[in-house]
């Protein structure tokens, strides 16, 4: 993430909440899912931070063999704001927060400078309205996925974006949400053909997990 910030990327992650209050990024609530946990059976919820931190690793890859910890929010916001002065960061919510969980999620972005290149995304609108409800200031994002949600029912949640799943990605339904105001982006976008097919469609974003290629892609239309 901290690479991805300096070389001029946004950075997407999610975020979920430990036993003792800790937000952490982890996709899935069973960790185990995307983490080596040793063999336990971890659940993000019912676990402590001091306990996650010691069971569950990232697994290693091709190109990097070596394992890590999990982070946790405030760290990789701290790690994010030294990288880059411009690089933003969208937050998804990974659970329904309790109001304590809430502030303190809000909190972390303010405290190193990022409020203001912080969106909070999430595939659940009444998370995203609690959010609002909060803090009516703060960037939200719904995530799309499946099946289109009319323009017109998404008006009155006065969202910053709507990030469509790239299968139900169409020129009218693009033009659609762009007439209630709000910003699109299309997700996930990974490979030239996607990419080709995508950008007719000019969103204000694209999501890819391969930005540098994309970049690289791009420049070389």
């Amino acid at each position: 993430m901290e690479a991805a910030a300096r070389a001029g990327f946004a950075v997407e992650t999610d975020v979920r909440f430990t036993s003792d209050g800790v937000a952490v990024l982890v996709h899935d609530e069973k960790a185990t899912k995307g983490l080596d946990c040793g063999g336990q059976e971890i659940r993000v919820s019912d676990t402590t931070w001091s306990q996650l931190r010691k069971a569950c690793r990232s697994k290693p890859t091709a190109k990097d063999p070596k394992t890590y910890q999990v982070p946790t929010l405030d760290a990789t916001l701290e790690a994010i704001a030294a990288a880059s002065p411009t690089a933003w960061v969208f937050l998804e919510v990974k659970t329904d927060q309790t109001a304590a969980q809430r502030r303190a999620f809000l909190a972390a972005p303010a405290k190193y400078g990022l409020a203001d290149r912080t969106v909070v995304t999430s595939f659940e609108r009444s998370w995203l309205r609690a959010i609002r409800d909060a803090d009516s200031s703060r960037r939200r994002m719904l995530f799309v996925s499946q099946q289109q949600v009319p323009a017109s029912q998404l008006k009155s949640d006065r969202l910053w974006a709507v990030a469509v799943e790239q299968g139900i990605a169409t020129p009218e339904y693009l033009k659609q949400l762009r007439g209630i105001g709000v910003k699109v982006m299309v997700w996930v976008v990974n490979d030239p053909t996607a990419w080709a097919k995508v950008t007719k469609l000019a969103p204000d974003l694209l999501m890819t997990a391969y930005p540098a290629k994309y970049q690289a892609w791009l420049a070389g239309r």
